[in-house]
Formats: structure tokens, C-alpha cells, sequence
């Protein structure tokens, strides 16, 4: 036993003392120029270590790395795609003597992410990663992670002070995220870790402040697996987030994905394809139950629409290239909302006014807001080109029927409707006889302008001339049927 015991402990001094002498005797700093081409390599973006690399000793082999930038490319100016103040790691020597790798946390002070699109639609991210076909065969046949990674754990990542811009030229568009603060403890495959994550969201409009809480669990089969997601940006809640993230030979997959927001519960299935230089986004989702007023404020900061309802969507849209992402967005749609208001449109107000006009008198004076509340609102859509369109939109409320078919431009957020009116009740008070003759009428309308401040034209009189002609074939036609029993009488 005291043999063994002795071959262990020279075992061990001998790694020590080999240790010790690297530390002491090897300058880390002549490796700078052969990391960074390395790295170059790799991710085929040109790699700059500018600061100076310290050795770290027991119980820990560790290394500290000064400021690292990793450049943009041609054609996207002297801004680094991705740079940090320092960089830190460490590695336990004890665990080596099982055959586990064990790092310590990887600590990230100030790093900077500059995302940038230029007008032509290329970006500074495009084709990052290994540039020679046999590199990117390689990483996309293998499926599963080698042996040693069984093994394999790390101590955790804690991220400082970073920030994260996106320049987009192409769509006009500039945010950031800063203060950025990251921490993740222990990783390793099948364990669960935990996320989390704060920043200060900044754009043209606000500034808003977003916190993320998470489980995440890395997988052996190249997956990962995100459990119990609580995001909060201001008022707007994320709960109950669950998906799995999945690397395929083309890109990335998101399934199954559900989350709970804005009262809704929501599904989907995400594909993103990043072998394509168009980086295409392939997507099947649904919201059930959910509050369409802050959705749709929170996606296109207009609140135009209330209610709640029921949207599903599928199709596909490009992250990248010459045109903006919703211009490129191709799909099928439907819509549900019931006991809603769309604001800012006030059919029954119009009516009236056209009534009046009808009759001679001055239109009333505006009263109440400028909405047209409903008890059911649907559509179905399809979606070319980031050009929707409806054949099939219905509105019902207690006043009118609305039918309608037209189109609405995603990116402009502009709409052109042809709509259909039907009055089915009357009104008290001194207009309620005007819009009585109107009951049992189809009175035509449309719909144009931008989605925050819409414009309805409704054409009255258009639709009693209609309506008269068509009383006057009517009586027309009894006329010749009543000719034409007394005719065929002479006969009989």
C-alpha cells in the first residue's frame, strides 16, 4: 500500500513540478500571434489579442487574457464585430487525474458586440465560422459530441458590463443593449444550470429595462434544453417559457416552444436556416386567449386594434439580405377577436354624418370615442412579400355587419380595404329615423391610411340609388308577372 501510495504522490509531484515549470519558465505571450491565427481561422474573421496573457497557478491552471477584438470584415469599416477588456480561465488540476476536464468560471469583462447590416443588406455576421469546405463538412456531419465531453464541465460564465448594438442601414435602424450582466453557474451535459440575465434596452422611442431568469440543460445529442424562462422588459411579462434548442446540419430548430404572455398561451415551432446567406426563418405559431391591444402595442408600438382572440401564423422570413424582413416575409394566417374595439374609426359616426348630409341637415356633433367597438372580428390572410391580404374579413356588432376584402402592407403599415356595410338596428334620437331607411341596405365603404390613424369613406347615397334602382326592377318584374297571368287568363 505504501507503495502505491508513493508512485501516486511522485505521480502527483511530477505533474506539479511540470506545472510549476511551465508557470515560471514558458511566457504565454509568444503564443499570441499563433492563437490569434488560430482563431482567425476558425471563425474567419481577422483576431487581435492587444493585451498581455498571465498565467494563473494551483490549485487552478489558469490563464488571463488582456483586450481581444475579433474584426468585422471588409467592406464594414475598423468596428470589431466583438471585443472584450479581458478575458478569464481556469483549469482544475486535480480532476485531470481521472480523465475529467473541469473549468472554472469564464469570466468576460466589458465585452462588445457590434451587429451591423449595410444598406445592401449584408451583414458583419454572415459566414462567421470556419471558411474551408472540409472545416464546415466536418462540423455539420457530426452529429454527436465527441467522447471527452462526458467529462466535460464548466465552472460557470459570468459576463460584466457588456453592450450589444445593432446598426441596420437597410431598415433605418439603431438599438442597443447595455449593461449588460450575465451570470450562469456550474455546466455540465444532462445538469441543469442556472441563467441570469439583465440589460437596459435602448431605442429611437425608450429605454426599457429587461431581466431574464432561466434553467437551461445542455444535452448530449447537440441540444439544449430551456425550462422555467421568466423575461420581464418593463410591464411586458414572459412566463412560463419552455423550449429546446436543437443544432441541425442546416442551422438551428426551436420545438416545442410555449410560453404564457399577455394572458395567452402561445405554441410554436422555429427553424433557422443558417446555411443560407439569407438566414430564412421558417415558423408555425399560435396564441390562444391572448390580449390583442398590448400585443399589438408591444410588436409595432400602435394600439389600434383591442380585444382578445386567437392568431395562428406559418410561413417564412429572412433575417438577412437586400430587402427589410417584412418585406420578405411570405405565409398563411388566420384571426379570431371578440368583444374588441378598433380605434380611432368610428363607423356607426360616420353613418350619421352621411345621413345627415342625405337629408340636408348639418352632421352631428362628435360624441363618444373615435372607435368601432365589436363583438367579433375575423380574417383569414395571406401573406406575399410582406403583403397581406383578406378576402373574408368580417366584423359584427350589435349595429352593423362588415364585410370586406383588401390588403395591408406589414413593412409601410398602411391598408387599402374594400369594405360592406349593413345597418341592423336603429338608433335613438333624431338620427335613428335617417338610419332606419338605411336597415336592409348594402352600403359600400373603404378603408385606407396608415394602421395609427386609419380613414373610412363611406358612400350613402350610392347605396340608396342601388337600393332604389333594384326596388324599381322589383316592381318592374311584379308588373310583368302581373301582365302576364292576365294575358295567359284570356286564354283559358
Amino acid at each position: 500500500m505504501r507503495i502505491v501510495l508513493g508512485i501516486i504522490g511522485s505521480v502527483m509531484t511530477l505533474i506539479v513540478l511540470a506545472t510549476a515549470a511551465v508557470v515560471f519558465f514558458v511566457d504565454p505571450n509568444q503564443w499570441r500571434e499563433p492563437i490569434s491565427d488560430a482563431l482567425s481561422e476558425q471563425t474567419g474573421r481577422p483576431v487581435a489579442i492587444d493585451g498581455s496573457l498571465n498565467w494563473q497557478f494551483f490549485p487552478r491552471l489558469g490563464i488571463d487574457v488582456g483586450a481581444v477584438r475579433i474584426g468585422s470584415g471588409a467592406g464594414f469599416g475598423d468596428r470589431p464585430l466583438l471585443s472584450a477588456q479581458g478575458l478569464s480561465l481556469g483549469l482544475e488540476v486535480m480532476p485531470l487525474l481521472t480523465g475529467e476536464i473541469a473549468l472554472e468560471a469564464l469570466r468576460i469583462d466589458t465585452p462588445q458586440i457590434n451587429l451591423i447590416r449595410r444598406a445592401d443588406g449584408q451583414t458583419n455576421w454572415q459566414a462567421l465560422g470556419p471558411q474551408s469546405a472540409n472545416a464546415r463538412s466536418t462540423e455539420q456531419a457530426s452529429s454527436t459530441p465527441p467522447t471527452w465531453m462526458a467529462g466535460f464541465s464548466l465552472g460557470g460564465i459570468n459576463l460584466s458590463n457588456g453592450e450589444i448594438t445593432l446598426d441596420d442601414a437597410l431598415n433605418d435602424q439603431r438599438l442597443r443593449a447595455e449593461q449588460v450582466n450575465i451570470t450562469l453557474s456550474a455546466l455540465r451535459l444532462g445538469q441543469p444550470s442556472k441563467l441570469q440575465a439583465e440589460a437596459r434596452w435602448v431605442t429611437a422611442q425608450q429605454t426599457q429595462q429587461a431581466e431574464l431568469r432561466a434553467t437551461i440543460t445542455p444535452n448530449k445529442n447537440r441540444s439544449l434544453a430551456i425550462r422555467d424562462t421568466q423575461l420581464r422588459l418593463d410591464d411586458v411579462a414572459v412566463d412560463q417559457l419552455d423550449a429546446d434548442l436543437k443544432l441541425t446540419a442546416q442551422g438551428l430548430r426551436v420545438e416545442p416552444l410555449s410560453a404564457r404572455f399577455f394572458d395567452g398561451d402561445y405554441q410554436g415551432d422555429i427553424q433557422l436556416i443558417t446555411a443560407d446567406a439569407a438566414m430564412p426563418a421558417r415558423f408555425d405559431e399560435s396564441l390562444t386567449g391572448v390580449a390583442i391591444g398590448p400585443l399589438l402595442a408591444a410588436l409595432t408600438d400602435i394600439e389600434s386594434l383591442t380585444g382578445r382572440g386567437n392568431v395562428s401564423l406559418s410561413g417564412q422570413i429572412n433575417l438577412a439580405g437586400a430587402d427589410t424582413a417584412l418585406a420578405s416575409l411570405n405565409g398563411r394566417g388566420r384571426l379570431s377577436i371578440r368583444d374588441g374595439a378598433i380605434d380611432g374609426v368610428n363607423i356607426a359616426r360616420t353613418l350619421r354624418a352621411a345621413a345627415a348630409r342625405l337629408e340636408g341637415r348639418q352632421p352631428p356633433a362628435a360624441a363618444g370615442p373615435a372607435q368601432t367597438d365589436f363583438t367579433t372580428l375575423s380574417a383569414s390572410v395571406v401573406i406575399t412579400n410582406g403583403i397581406a391580404r383578406t378576402d373574408d374579413l368580417a366584423l359584427d356588432s350589435p349595429l352593423l355587419r362588415l364585410r370586406g376584402r383588401g390588403q395591408t402592407n406589414l413593412d409601410t403599415q398602411t391598408l387599402d380595404l374594400a369594405l360592406e356595410v349593413n345597418w341592423v338596428d336603429t338608433l335613438e334620437g333624431q338620427d335613428g329615423k335617417a338610419l332606419e331607411a338605411l336597415q336592409g341596405i348594402t352600403i359600400p365603404a373603404r378603408m385606407t391610411g396608415r394602421w395609427s390613424d386609419p380613414s373610412i369613406e363611406i358612400d350613402v347615397a350610392e347605396a340608396i340609388r342601388q337600393n332604389q334602382s333594384e326596388q324599381l326592377r322589383e316592381r318592374i318584374n311584379q308588373e310583368v308577372d302581373s301582365l302576364r297571368e292576365r294575358l295567359e287568363g284570356l286564354f283559358d
